[in-house]
């Protein structure tokens, strides 16, 4: 049986990991909201914690940013074939 406390926990958990996203995005929030199918306002009010995701929400949330995760990998290896690189990345510094 699952209790009243877990369910808050699970939640709180959900509603930080959502506004996280909504924090980190690559991009702005309204860009993030219409990848997402979900209104600009309802990220906001996520963002402030006005308003706890649904789970349904955080879903469009997590499949938005993996389909940018993919198609942004996809160009830096074009990039890096370009380059004629092996397609390791590096983290930080130039060339």
């Amino acid at each position: 049986m699952v209790s009243k406390l877990d369910t808050m926990r699970k939640g709180d958990r959900l509603a930080g990991a959502v506004k996280a996203a909504i924090n980190g995005t690559p991009t702005s929030v309204r860009a993030l909201a219409r990848a997402a199918r979900l209104s600009h306002g309802m990220l906001v009010a996520i963002r402030r914690g006005t308003k706890r995701p649904s789970p349904e929400t955080a879903r469009g949330i997590a499949v938005a940013l993996e389909r940018w995760s993919h198609k942004l990998a996809a160009l830096a290896r074009r990039i890096r074939k370009a380059l004629g690189e092996d397609g390791r990345s590096e983290t930080g510094g130039t060339r």
